[in-house]
Formats: C-alpha cells, structure tokens, sequence
C-alpha cells in the first residue's frame, strides 16, 4: 500500500524539484488546493531538502503553502533554504548529506521532497552514512534529476568517475534518457558505446526523460523488467521501448 500513489506524489515535486515559470506559478496561485488529495493517505509530514543547488525563493514557498494547503505538515531542513537565487552553485556536501540522513531518521517524515535536482547531488555520494540510512529501509524520496546539455566528453568523465566509485557494481541494467543540446548524437551515442564495455549489466538508451517537453516518471520504489525487446515493464504494465546499445545492435521497438 506505500508503494501506491507515489507516481502521483512526484508532480508534486514540479514546483519544487523542475523549479516552476512563472507563468505556470502564476496558474498555481490561482488554484492553491491543486496538491489536495493528491498525496497517498499515509503521507501526512514531507521533509523538504536540497540535495542539488538551491531553488527559487518565490517557486520553493509557494511550493511548501501548496503542501500546506493540502493539508501536509511540511518540516524545511535547517540547510534546504541556504543560498537560495545563486543559481547552480551548492552549499557544502556535509550540510546537504546532513539533512537528507536527518530527514530520512526523523520518525515524523513520511516522504521526503527536493527543491531541485541536477548538478552537484553526486557530490552526496561519499558524504552520506549508508549504514545509518538503512535502518530504514522504506523511506520514499520524491524529485527530479536529470542532465542538461554538456559536451560528450563531460558526459563520458562524469561516467568513468561514477564508475571508479562502484556506483555501476550492482547494476542489474542501466538505462540512459534523452541527451539534449550534448553535441552531435553521433559522439553521444559513442562515449555511450564505449561506456557499455566497462560495465557487466545491459545498458539502453532511449528512455523519455531529459531536457524535453515530455517525461516519463519512474517511481524507484516499484520492481521493474527490462526484455530482451527492450520493453521496460512495471510491476503494474507500464511500457516503454528503449535501444540496446550492447554489441551495437537495435532492439525493436514497440
């Protein structure tokens, strides 16, 4: 039952994780019980955090009156709201990792929410006690990550050190979105290629997610299938058809 509703739970994170325009925020004042009924019963406390740069101070408040108005107790972690405005830069990894555990170990939370996704959340990776976040096994994390445009040779950096700190080890597969504005798909598609053959798992490409108009969600919490079709399979049927980028051949799609 916890499982349910948290696809839902994630457009929540629109105006707190994507960071709201102004015109879309604009929409939302006018409707301030848009977040009602949208959360799964059992949601009644989100912690707020900032994993990645901070947001917007005007899209990050009326995110959290929404969630108020919802009906949602929401507790703002002590680093969440420092350095707001300031674009991408980040505050320490410490301070970051630092509310995420404490969020994640407060018994009064029952979900937690990012302000925003993207450049400096794999600065957490070494910072944060996986031991310590273990005990407690079934606490949902609800955002948005994705890569905006770098060039190839960033991207295939990036890879080889997620990579040299075991991030890929356990891998059952590995599935990249779209990559925009990243240069030719051509030197894309290559340092993709090349990553394939340093990893031990199926790697595809293709997944609806980037810097696009439409994206998919996927709740991590939910067990999922990848066939040799490369159909990606919920544990309810949910489809999405991918390219097999292994041993340079094309899967169908359907």
């Amino acid at each position: 039952m916890r499982n349910r509703g948290i696809a839902t739970a994630m457009a929540a994170a629109f105006f707190l994780s994507a960071g709201a325009s102004e015109e879309n925020a604009g929409e939302a004042t006018g409707d301030m019980n848009r977040f009602r009924n949208l959360f799964p019963e059992w949601v009644k406390c989100v912690a707020i955090v900032s994993p990645a740069s901070p947001g917007q101070t005007g899209e990050v408040d009326l995110g959290i009156a929404l969630l108020k108005q919802a009906g949602i107790q929401v507790v703002v972690m002590p680093h969440a709201r420092e350095h707001e405005n300031s674009g991408y830069s980040t505050i320490e990894a410490e301070k970051r990792a630092a509310d995420l555990e404490t969020a994640w170990l407060d018994p009064r939370v029952d979900l937690i929410l990012c302000t925003r996704g993207g450049i400096g959340s794999e600065d957490m990776v070494d910072k944060l006690d996986w031991e310590k976040l273990a005990r407690r096994k079934d606490m949902p994390v609800v955002g948005f990550i994705e890569c905006p445009g770098r060039k190839p040779s960033v991207v295939e950096n990036a890879l080889n050190k997620m990579r040299e700190r075991g991030c890929f080890r356990k891998c059952a597969g590995i599935v990249f979105g779209h990559f925009v504005n990243c240069g030719p798909p051509g030197e894309i598609e290559e340092v993709l290629c090349r990553f394939t053959g340093t990893v031990d798992c199926p790697v595809f490409a293709g997944f609806p997610y980037g810097h696009r108009g439409s994206n998919r969600m996927l709740d991590f919490r939910r067990k999922v299938v990848i066939g040799e079709d490369g159909i990606l399979v919920f544990e309810k049927p949910q489809k999405n058809a991918f390219t097999r980028l292994n041993n340079q051949r094309e899967l169908t799609n359907e």
